[in-house]
């Protein structure tokens, strides 16, 4: 890394050639050091954690981060517009399973229970209480395990992120070096 200078006139911190009306400071420990306001009354150590950007992209990378597990959880199964009828899929389901069987032949005939029907026979059919039953036990199943999955996930990054606002300074560098 080239010398660095600081700008007396403006506090304009640069590389390269010193300039009329600057002084050479020495380098930050990383970048993740901002110019002290009052860095003048400490020309020989003028550099302070930059405290605020840091914890504010750490957070970012630990949502972000997040946002992708549970994206590639789903896409590695899913088509991207699956995940999109989910909700209306497990409300019928749950409702589904506890009919009797002249409610489910009566909602078969009333097409009712249309999310979970196209879920079961995407490409049309006659539809039989059974399999419904079958699939729509499979979908409650799975909403559990998926919850249960994310839950986890969920929890580790809100782990990370009280971890990150107890951070002393010392302990944001390390994790600012192991994550950005």
């Amino acid at each position: 890394m080239s010398e660095l200078y600081v700008s007396l006139i403006d506090n304009t911190v640069y590389s390269g050639h010193m300039m009329a009306g600057s002084i050479p400071i020495p380098s930050p420990k990383s970048k993740f050091y901002k110019l002290k306001e009052n860095w003048r009354e400490s020309v020989s150590d003028p550099w302070e954690l930059d405290k605020v950007t840091l914890v504010s992209n750490l957070s970012s990378k630990i949502k972000n981060d997040y946002d992708k597990s549970v994206e590639e959880l789903i896409l590695s199964h899913y088509p991207k517009s699956e995940p999109l009828s989910w909700d209306y899929q497990k409300a019928e389901a749950d409702k589904w399973i506890t009919l009797s069987v002249e409610e489910k032949q009566t909602a078969i005939e009333s097409l009712e229970f249309v999310w979970l029907f196209n879920a079961c026979y995407p490409d049309g059919g006659d539809i039989l209480i059974e399999v419904i039953d079958v699939f729509a036990s499979k979908i409650i199943e799975n909403a559990k395990a998926f919850k249960e999955t994310t839950s986890k996930l969920l929890g580790i990054k809100r782990k990370k992120l009280a971890e990150l606002q107890k951070a002393t300074d010392e302990e944001l560098e390390v994790m600012a070096k192991e994550l950005l």
